[in-house]
C-alpha cells in the first residue's frame, strides 16, 4: 500500500491485532501511546491533551483510531469519563488536522451497540438508539466525523463492530470467562442461552481495517457493519465444550441459570448485522470458521 499509518490504541485487544496485520503490508506505522518507546515506532502522546496531540501527530495518509474507554458496565455506573473522553480524543485529532489543513483518512472503531434494542437485522440505515453511555459516546464520535468531513473535508470510514473474540481477549468478557471456567471445572452456569450475536474473530476484524485502508475514495465518508453469522450463546458454548472436552478429556455440563441473566435494561438483546455493504464497498468478509476461531482462543488461554 505504501501508506503512512498512525494507530491509536495499538496495545488493546483489537489494536494489537490490527498492528500485527499491518506489519504484513507495505506501511510505515507510527503508534501514539501514553507510554511509548521509540524502538517500536511509538510516540508518547496524551490524546486527551490538545497540545500533546498537536506536537506529536505526524503527517500521515491514514489514522486508525482505536483508543477508547470501552467498558459498557463501567459507562453505566460512571458515565462522565466515557461521554467526555472518547469524543475528546477524536476531537483533538480532528482539530489538529483542521488547523494544519491536512486530510488523512480516519478509520474509526465504532460499535454495533449503537443500534440498541433493534431486535431485527440491522443495516447501516437502521435508526441508531444507544441505550448506555459507551455506545452514546461512539455515536457522538461519528457525528464529529461527519461534521469535520463536511466543514474541513477530512475523510472517514467508521466500522460498527459486533462482539469480538479471539486470542488476547481481556478477562471479564463473555467468551474468555466461559473458557476459563471450562478449563477449570466440569460445570458452567450462564444466564440465557438463547441470546444471539454476530460474534466475529479478532483477525477478521483486523482485516476489516486493512480493507478500509485499501478502499477506493468512493467508499469513504460512510459507516460499515462488521460481524459474522448470527449464532446463539448455546451454539457458542456447545462448540467451546466440544473443543475443551477433546483437549482435556473431561466432560462439561452447561447450565442455564436465570439468576445470572443480566439486567435487560442495558442489554441490546438479539439482532443480526447486515454486512453486505462492507463486502460490496470494502471487499471485506469474515473468513475464520467458528471452530477454528474458538480453538485458537482456547489455546491462548490454556
Amino acid at each position: 500500500m505504501n501508506k503512512r499509518v498512525v494507530i491509536t490504541g495499538a496495545s488493546g485487544f483489537i489494536g494489537s491485532a490490527v498492528h500485527t496485520k499491518l506489519k504484513g503490508e507495505n506501511c510505515e506505522i507510527t503508534i501514539l501511546s501514553h507510554s511509548a518507546s521509540s524502538p517500536n515506532g511509538e510516540l508518547e502522546c496524551d490524546l486527551l491533551d490538545k497540545e500533546s496531540v498537536s506536537k506529536t501527530l505526524p503527517e500521515c495518509d491514514v489514522i486508525i483510531h482505536l483508543a477508547s474507554r470501552v467498558q459498557v458496565g463501567s459507562s453505566i455506573e460512571f458515565p462522565a469519563p466515557h461521554l467526555s473522553e472518547n469524543p475528546q480524543m477524536l476531537l483533538n485529532i480532528l482539530d489538529t488536522l483542521r488547523e494544519r489543513n491536512q486530510k488523512p483518512l480516519i478509520v474509526f472503531a465504532s460499535t454495533d451497540r449503537q443500534y440498541g434494542k433493534c431486535n431485527a437485522v440491522a443495516s447501516e440505515e437502521t435508526t441508531t438508539f444507544p441505550i448506555e453511555p459507551y455506545s452514546g459516546s461512539k455515536m457522538i464520535c461519528e457525528i464529529l466525523l461527519r461534521c469535520y468531513q463536511h466543514t474541513s473535508d477530512i475523510p472517514f470510514i467508521s466500522l460498527r463492530i459486533d462482539s469480538v473474540y479471539g486470542p488476547g481477549q481481556p478477562e471479564g468478557m463473555l467468551i474468555s470467562d466461559v473458557i476459563k471456567k471450562m478449563l477449570a471445572g466440569d460445570t458452567v452456569s450462564v444466564g440465557s442461552l438463547d441470546t444471539e450475536k454476530c460474534f466475529v474473530f479478532v483477525d477478521d476484524v483486523a482485516s476489516a481495517f486493512v480493507c478500509a485502508l485499501k478502499a477506493p475514495t468512493t467508499a469513504w465518508n460512510s459507516v460499515y457493519n462488521i460481524g459474522d453469522t448470527k449464532r446463539s450463546l448455546q451454539e457458542i458454548l456447545s462448540e467451546l465444550s466440544h473443543i475443551i472436552e477433546k483437549r482435556n478429556g473431561h466432560s462439561i455440563t452447561i447450565e442455564s441459570d436465570p439468576s445470572k441473566t443480566r439486567d435487560t435494561t442495558f442489554e441490546v438483546g438479539s439482532f443480526a448485522l447486515d454486512c453486505s455493504k462492507a463486502k460490496n464497498n470494502l471487499g471485506w468478509k469474515p473468513l475464520t470458521s467458528l471452530g477454528k476461531g474458538l480453538t485458537q482462543t482456547v489455546e491462548s488461554f490454556a
